[in-house]
């Protein structure tokens, strides 16, 4: 019962190293680090920023749904051209290794194949891997291919998506910006109304009766001395 409870009060990294699971410590430094992301919510423009990240994503949905689109068809493209026709394993040192599962052969390995294409911009080792398909291995045909899929995809689509994301970033916060001028200078003019209301309330009516006795005497004497 003594050891049991010494391993409950041990660090899950600890207690895995001390039983010999040090793969497992592995996925604890993974969700450690994931849990510093928590430390944004201590910093305001952090704060800011995810705030008007959720506020945007809207503006952004129209470019990604056509990101994704030109993905789905340069993924039919290549199912025909190359479908079958790349042999997982069997090239060796011809080309980078692991870079053969990057074919068309299935829908969904296709998705990935382009999408390494938009994002990790290594197509040229992509492309070395079809240079010995079995079909239309030809470099014209190959590098054609991906050349204009990286400019397309990465050129264009992303690049309008970027700046579809930028400048709704841009426009959210400018709107708050001017949102908080304007609520400002409306509690100020709120602010100046009360006073000249507290300041006509504090004269009593005999201050007024007598300030217009006074203009009248006044009145009077003057229109005396101009007789």
């Amino acid at each position: 019962m003594g050891l049991f409870r010494i391993l409950s009060r041990l660090p899950p990294g600890i207690l895995r190293y001390v039983l010999h699971l040090e793969s497992g410590i592995e996925f604890f430094l993974i969700g450690r680090s994931i849990d510093m992301v928590r430390f944004m919510r201590f910093f305001g423009l952090c704060r800011d920023i995810v705030k008007r990240t959720g506020q945007v994503l809207p503006a952004v949905i129209g470019p990604l749904v056509l990101v994704v689109t030109a993905m789905h068809i340069f993924t039919y493209i290549g199912m025909a051209i190359w479908g079958g026709a790349v042999h997982v394993g069997m090239y060796g040192e011809a080309i980078t290794p692991l870079y053969d599962l990057n074919n068309f052969n299935t829908y969904s390995a296709g998705l990935v194949t382009m999408f390494q294409v938009l994002v990790v911009n290594d197509w040229h080792a992509i492309a070395e891997v079809y240079t010995l398909a079995d079909r239309f291995s030809s470099d014209i045909i190959v590098y054609t291919f991906f050349i204009g899929a990286n400019l397309f995809g990465v050129s264009i689509l992303l690049n309008v998506l970027t700046a579809f994301f930028v400048g709704a970033f841009v426009t959210k916060v400018s709107g708050s910006g001017n949102a908080d001028v304007s609520n400002t200078t409306t509690n100020r003019q709120s602010d100046i109304v009360v006073e000249s209301i507290r300041t006509v309330q504090s004269f009593s009516s005999m201050d007024m009766y007598r300030s217009l006795t006074d203009d009248s005497v006044s009145e009077t004497k003057t229109n005396s001395g101009l007789e």
